[in-house]
């Protein structure tokens, strides 16, 4: 089974949230002068969103899902093999969560 669109613009969504928050906290303090670093975040959501309950946890359990993954940020955020494989990581879990979350928000 290969990642589907709705995961691959979640997990998307979830690594710009966390660069975006990453970048803002260099200097210690959130401002609104950092509300540029939020653009990809922002411009991702809606399409991570749009699909979210179309996610299957199932396509997380592969390891070749989990290497495109790394592949694909790699390729989005210039990382090195060690990078993406740690931040795909944390990316899948946050997206479980985020994905649990919002459907136990969903009316």
């Amino acid at each position: 089974m290969a990642l589907s669109q709705d995961l691959k613009e979640a997990a998307f969504f979830v690594a710009d949230l966390g660069s975006g928050i990453g970048n803002s906290l260099e200097d210690g303090k959130i401002t609104v002068s950092d509300a540029f670093n939020f653009k990809e975040a922002l411009q991702s959501a809606i399409p991570a969103f749009s699909g979210i309950q179309n996610v299957k946890f199932e396509e997380l359990d592969t390891p070749e899902n989990r290497e495109e993954l790394k592949n694909l940020f790699k390729d989005r955020f210039d990382l090195n093999d060690d990078e993406a494989e740690r931040k795909v990581e944390k990316v899948v879990n946050a997206v479980i969560v985020i994905i649990d979350l919002v459907l136990e928000f969903k009316p």
